[in-house]
């Protein structure tokens, strides 16, 4: 089989070589990887060539979910896996990526994304508020719930559903409508990715409100009228419901890193407080261009 990796780059060069590098010494090398980049210093065209890099120029940003739309359409794998340029994926990644998918059915797979900046409480508490479910121990994968910086398709399920894939809208999204459609997703512990971006403060609350709010405007897009209508009407309550599932999880179904939870806590909160803003504000007001500042 043959393996496409797809890299969204908006985080400039120093991150995005880094999981380049990772990925040229793979225990199996991909056959192709294709970078979609949206950086004013076009960070791709710095890297070392190599046998199967294939690198797309974007002139104005589009967003991670537009960028991947792009990949999808020129992706020549049999299987073909995304990532993010912050992340560095473990060294026999895409050997497992093929091994899952030439044994097991499912047609989806996704893994483990492992926090790789734990210097301080507050990059802990980005870590919990954005990756918690992919936290080791995994679970199973309900509703499609995978990460977007860490699954795989088959060519199958990506060519039936091609429009979908190519609709510009976030993993979520993708894959609920995915398993609506009865395609079967697995979570395996095997596969793992690093994630490794600190963050400032204000970045962080700022990334937490544009990504909320583009999550949004595209449930809102999504849904009925009625559903709208009620997403609007109970998101007050979002802060507290998510408060309780991050607790849930970290202490009752994890039970992992719950220290350095309780330590975050007070970054947490503020960031779902963002969060729950910015969803509430893509509700009410639509997009208002935030999709293409996520990062």
């Amino acid at each position: 089989m043959r393996l496409s990796v797809i890299i969204p780059s908006l985080n400039g060069y120093g991150y995005l070589t880094k999981c380049i590098e990772a990925l040229r010494i793979q225990t199996v090398l991909p056959d192709e990887v294709i970078v979609v980049d949206s950086t004013s210093d076009r960070a791709a065209s710095k890297l070392a060539s190599f046998d199967g890099l294939r690198t797309h120029f974007l002139d104005q940003p589009l967003g991670v979910p537009g960028m991947r739309s792009i990949a999808f359409q020129i992706a020549i794998g049999d299987v073909i896996a995304m990532t993010e340029d912050h992340c560095i994926p473990a060294s026999n990644w895409c050997e497992q990526i093929l091994e899952l998918h030439s044994r097991y059915p499912e047609e989806v797979i996704g893994g483990a994304v492992e926090n790789g900046t734990t210097d301080t409480a507050l990059d802990w508490a980005c870590y919990f508020c954005e990756y918690l479910d992919f936290m080791l121990p995994l679970t199973h994968a309900p509703r499609g719930t995978v990460p977007g910086n860490n699954v795989s398709y088959k060519r199958s399920v990506m060519e039936k559903h091609l429009s979908l894939f190519t609709a510009g809208l976030w993993e979520f999204f993708v894959h609920a409508e995915l398993s609506k459609q009865g395609v079967q997703f697995r979570m395996d512990p095997s596969l793992e990715v690093l994630h490794c971006k600190p963050f400032t403060a204000t970045d962080f609350q700022s990334q937490s409100f544009y990504f909320a709010r583009s999550f949004g405007a595209m449930r809102a897009q999504i849904a009925g009228s009625a559903r709208l209508w009620m997403f609007r009407f109970l998101s007050p309550a979002l802060p507290a419901l998510v408060m309780w599932r991050l607790f849930r999880k970290v202490m009752l179904e994890k039970k992992r890193n719950r220290k350095q939870f309780l330590l975050s806590l007070p970054w947490i909160l503020w960031f779902q407080l963002c969060w729950c803003a910015g969803e509430i504000t893509g509700y009410w007001f639509g997009d208002g261009g935030s999709t293409a500042l996520v990062k």
